[in-house]
């Protein structure tokens, strides 16, 4: 008796659209924030399968929230105008935890898939990218911009791909 293949989980659907655009296209992968004194955007951009630059986002916490996530979108956009694939950490609905703090996340997500129409959009569960870490031994130094850098690795790891430069990724998130 032959083994039943499980279904593809909801995160594999969601992945295969961005397939062709790994090693020809331009991909972003945004850890997402509103901003504050604690946590900023991250954010890693690839390009036909090179990550070429990675950082956070330069947000004024003493601002209102509008004023915090319009920066938040005419940053992104001075970043890079009209990627193919858009990667976010899928924020659960925890409205009971966080309070006020994950209602403003979720703001946060709504401008940067917003900001991005055109994008194929790839949502990634932070237990998905911390079981990734987990799995493939990945040492990782926490910060805003290397969550945005393991968001990417994740989609390359979970569509069978490399960056071609991946092994320089991975030394830069040790620090």
């Amino acid at each position: 008796m032959a083994l039943k293949t499980p279904p593809p989980s909801n995160l594999d659907v969601a992945m295969k659209p961005a397939l062709p655009f790994l090693l020809k296209g331009t991909i972003l992968a945004v850890d997402p924030s509103i901003g504050s004194a604690s946590s900023m955007p991250g954010y890693a951009l690839v390009v036909d399968g090179v990550m070429v630059d990675s950082g956070i986002l330069s947000i004024n916490p003493r601002e209102n929230s509008s004023k915090r996530l319009y920066a938040i979108q005419k940053q992104l956009l001075e970043l890079v105008p009209n990627p193919n694939v858009l990667i976010i950490e899928k924020i659960a609905p925890m409205l009971s935890v966080g309070g006020a703090g994950v209602i403003q996340l979720h703001w946060a997500c709504g401008v940067v898939l917003a900001t991005y129409p055109d994008a194929v959009p790839v949502m990634i569960p932070n237990q998905t990218w911390k079981k990734f870490l987990r799995d493939n031994g990945v040492d990782y130094k926490k910060s805003d911009e290397n969550d945005a850098i393991v968001l990417m690795l994740t989609l390359f790891s979970k569509l069978n791909r490399q960056l071609k430069n991946e092994s320089d990724v991975h030394k830069a998130i040790q620090r």
